[in-house]
């Protein structure tokens, strides 16, 4: 059986190389993998925590995706920034959504990771 390990972050338009290893016999040893290797290229350049009262079609919003985000408050104009956490919550005022989300530096700007 193969497993094969597809990594994409952003716009996917800078692929990594092929993952091979023969430890990796399941999906989650293949997620696992994958991050590890993302890490290595990616680092975390910002991280946001905002709440935001519940939007119209947040129930698509999860951990995971990206979003693009304008708040000039935070200094954010159109920033595609991935979604860490989110946590939701109601009280007599409505339903409130807060987001955790970080923003990665290009791998131009932090060099190739070396292993």
């Amino acid at each position: 059986m193969s497993v094969y390990v597809v990594c994409k972050y952003g716009t996917g338009d800078r692929p990594m190389e092929a993952i091979s290893d023969r430890l990796i016999i399941t999906e989650g040893e293949a997620r696992e993998r994958g991050y590890a290797e993302l890490n290595l290229r990616w680092k975390v350049k910002s991280i946001y925590d905002f709440t935001i009262p519940f939007p119209d079609g947040g129930h698509v919003l999860r951990p995971g995706l990206f979003v693009r985000v304008t708040c000039p408050d935070l200094g954010l104009l159109a920033e595609d920034l991935y979604i860490a956490k989110i946590t939701i919550s109601g009280d007599k005022n409505g339903v409130m959504m807060r987001l955790v989300c970080e923003s990665y530096q290009d791998w131009e700007e932090g060099g190739q990771a070396t292993s």
